[in-house]
């Protein structure tokens, strides 16, 4: 499994969680569950519980793939932070 429970990263700006960012770059751009699940190697499942802040992806391939398929950095995924957009 590409992920940790763990409790959500919540960035001080207010930005929300991970899983509220991925959710509304995956809506904003027309993707599905499965299109993301695919395209990262994961299931859909994975990309539920990330979505609900029930787990994180792990730091290493599949936050960068998630990343990389959204079109936008890691660390803007991880902080919520323009800056690392």
């Amino acid at each position: 499994m590409n992920c940790r429970q763990t409790k959500p990263f919540r960035t001080e700006n207010g930005d929300g969680h991970l899983g509220q960012r991925m959710r509304k770059l995956r809506i904003g751009q027309g993707y599905s569950q499965q299109e993301i699940a695919r395209a990262v190697h994961v299931t859909s499942r994975t990309i539920q519980r990330w979505e609900a802040d029930e787990a994180e992806p792990y730091l290493g391939e599949p936050l960068r793939g998630l990343a990389s398929f959204l079109r936008v950095t890691p660390g803007f995924l991880l902080t919520g932070d323009k800056e690392d957009e």
